[in-house]
């Protein structure tokens, strides 16, 4: 496991990170870019570069399995193809992730942590932590509903979704 954090979390260390492991969490803003070019939708990275939809498109993830998006507007659908809308967490899906969880609006700062807490937790409750991606439908859901049962509002948990196997 890698973990990236303040300038660390630069450009090049993220694409290859990605290239390198199965699993990715991304928390950070994502930026939904603007109808004339739905590519340059992008996650904000800590130096200030941007991660864009394109290279991540064109990036080889032989690893690919399961990718966590902690960041704002990361499935929300705002352009769309002739057969389907297109955001950041299906460019991850096109790229082999199998497993994609991504928020449809902005998301609340504390709800990150919240939710990833539950959601690991579930994902590596077997003993010798031995965890699946096919899992992850499964270990939202649980920290969704976890986060309902600490009475947070529902504009907060709703927009939480999960894509692929």
């Amino acid at each position: 496991m890698d973990v990236l954090v303040g300038t660390e979390a630069n450009h090049d260390k993220v694409l290859r990170g990605l290239q390198q492991h199965s699993w990715a969490h991304f928390a950070c803003h994502g930026h939904l870019g603007d109808i004339t070019e739905p590519f340059r939708a992008s996650f904000k990275l800590h130096d200030g570069s941007s991660l864009t939809l394109l290279e991540l498109i064109q990036a080889r993830l032989p690893n690919a399995e399961l990718a966590f998006l902690s960041a704002c507007h990361s499935a929300e659908g705002g352009f769309v193809t002739p057969d389907e809308p297109i955001h950041l967490a299906a460019a991850l899906q096109f790229c082999g992730f199998r497993s994609v969880v991504g928020t449809l609006w902005a998301m609340d700062d504390e709800d990150g942590p919240m939710i990833s807490k539950e959601f690991y937790e579930h994902m590596f409750r077997k003993s010798g932590n031995e965890a699946n991606f096919k899992d992850s439908a499964e270990a939202l859901n649980v920290a969704i509903r976890a986060m309902r049962k600490n009475r947070v509002p529902l504009e907060r948990w709703i927009l939480f979704v999960h894509i692929g196997a």
